[in-house]
């Protein structure tokens, strides 16, 4: 599967809805968005992948996202960091396990995804300090890429059927993740499965000084989601040019 034809004048905003409800659980606690909303991904360190303030259109500061320095294909989405040195609080880590060559696990500090999940300790590396192994991880979401990485599936975990797996399972897709063709730009479009109406939309806008991605999204998405999957994308762009042999630093 190539690269998918662009979506985006066949949204509308102001009546695209991803379909998610108040009381949804969300990555990072947050309610699901109300209306369309434009949020600019900026790099504060063009030659690292993992480091980004996240804003919206107004320049007021929601996000930020750094380096999890124990892997290079590990990152955390945190608060502004206030302060110095700066304080903030962990929301979520995007990561990628290395048994499943093209699944990402998306998790998080603060919620889980269902009643009764237990944390997962796969999430961790053991050379993290030991304040943060401490610290419970749960999966939300499971990304599971086809093998040109230009198609993807999002599903939120469940609670195994069976009981056995007590972490949860992934279950059905609930959101698609492609790449746009494009001749000269990195795009990125999601929607909900069988829907032609996107619920978020992304480009690189490079200049020599900054860069930055541009984001739409409808209402009724998880936005620390839509962030978290535009960081995820880049991160795999630039790091599987390269085998993924476990815990490697910059």
């Amino acid at each position: 599967m190539g690269a998918a034809e662009s979506r985006l004048d066949k949204t509308e905003w102001d009546k695209a809805d991803g379909g998610m409800k108040d009381g949804d659980v969300t990555l990072a606690g947050n309610t699901p968005t109300h209306g369309p909303k434009t949020i600019i991904l900026k790099k504060t360190n063009m030659n690292k992948n993992r480091i980004y303030d996240i804003s919206d259109d107004k320049g007021n500061l929601l996000l930020q996202v750094k380096e999890t320095p124990v892997c290079i294909q590990w990152f955390e989405l945190i608060t502004p960091g206030r302060g110095n040195p700066p304080v903030f609080q962990h929301l979520a880590r995007g990561l990628k396990k290395t048994k499943t060559p093209n699944t990402w696990t998306i998790v998080s500090y603060l919620n889980p995804a269902f009643p009764g999940q237990e944390a997962d300790k796969e999430c961790r590396m053991a050379n993290e300090f030991i304040e943060d192994l401490e610290k419970p991880l749960y999966p939300i979401y499971e990304l599971k890429y086809n093998a040109a990485k230009t198609h993807a599936t999002i599903c939120h975990f469940v609670k195994d059927p069976s009981g056995e797996n007590k972490v949860g399972i992934a279950g059905e897709p609930t959101l698609i993740l492609e790449k746009v063709k494009s001749m000269n730009k990195e795009i990125y479009q999601t929607s909900k499965p069988d829907a032609e109406e996107l619920s978020s939309y992304w480009s690189w806008e490079n200049t020599l000084k900054e860069h930055k991605m541009v984001m739409k999204t409808a209402k009724g998405v998880d936005l620390s989601l839509h962030c978290v999957l535009a960081v995820l994308v880049n991160v795999v762009k630039e790091t599987e040019k390269f085998p993924f042999l476990g815990a490697l630093t910059e």
